[in-house]
């Protein structure tokens, strides 16, 4: 019997090392490169657009200025992005995540733009997160493109 058990527990030890976690599979990649509008409190798409680019070395966010051209607002050193820690990602969120729910976050020093993935819900969303002071003020996003 105690030789079943151990069996058991080596083929749930072995099964979850070979395969990522879901918090893993909420990483910020390549495949959330594209153009996000916000979401205003009515739910309606407003102006206001977003575009996430992966640079050479590092990820970066641009403005879309009224004229439809773009601007870089993480150029400088102070706006660089980083990938967020655990406790940042809590901190924007306003405490830890429900169960089922994990975020991912790229942030600087005055926002954060996270990916959002709920167990059973299918496919991803996305906010962004204006940091002032100790507050950090979501603003929902969808991607268009």
């Amino acid at each position: 019997m105690n030789r079943i058990l151990i069996l058991l527990l080596l083929i749930v030890l072995a099964s979850c090392a070979s395969s990522p976690t879901e918090r893993q599979q909420v990483l910020i990649d390549d495949t959330d490169v594209g153009v996000y509008g916000s979401i205003n409190r009515e739910n309606q798409l407003t102006e206001k657009r977003f575009r996430l680019l992966r640079g050479k070395e590092r990820w970066e966010i641009e403005d879309q200025r009224p004229d439809g051209s773009w601007e870089n607002v993480t150029c400088e050193e102070g706006c660089l992005l980083a990938e967020s820690t655990d406790h940042d990602v809590k901190r924007f969120m306003g405490g830890e995540p429900p169960p089922g729910m994990w975020a991912a976050c790229l942030q600087n020093s005055v926002f954060a733009f996270c990916k959002v993935v709920k167990k059973g819900v299918p496919g991803q969303r996305y906010v962004f997160f204006a940091l002032v002071e100790d507050q950090a003020i979501p603003i929902k996003l969808i991607r268009i493109k």
